[in-house]
């Protein structure tokens, strides 16, 4: 699933080293939703992790797409 990536929330940079950790966060309190990519559903914020020329690029965007289970609560 590839999502687009309409609004920057945040950037972080950590060294490589951290990748593992920060992957292993990830997976465990949020919901993957494609490879290197993971959601917060009560947030609406979509994480993406990369590891370029040995640095890990922690990036993060709100997702603006309407959800069916947020539509049918209003």
């Amino acid at each position: 699933m590839t999502v687009q990536k309409p609004v920057t929330y945040g950037k972080i940079i950590e060294p490589s080293s951290e990748t593992i950790y920060n992957v292993s966060a990830f997976s465990r309190d949020l919901v993957e939703i494609g490879e290197f990519q993971w959601k917060d559903y009560g947030k609406g914020i979509i994480y993406e992790v990369k590891e370029v020329k040995g640095v890990c690029k922690i990036t993060a965007w709100y997702d603006n797409s309407v959800d069916l289970v947020k539509a049918y609560k209003l």
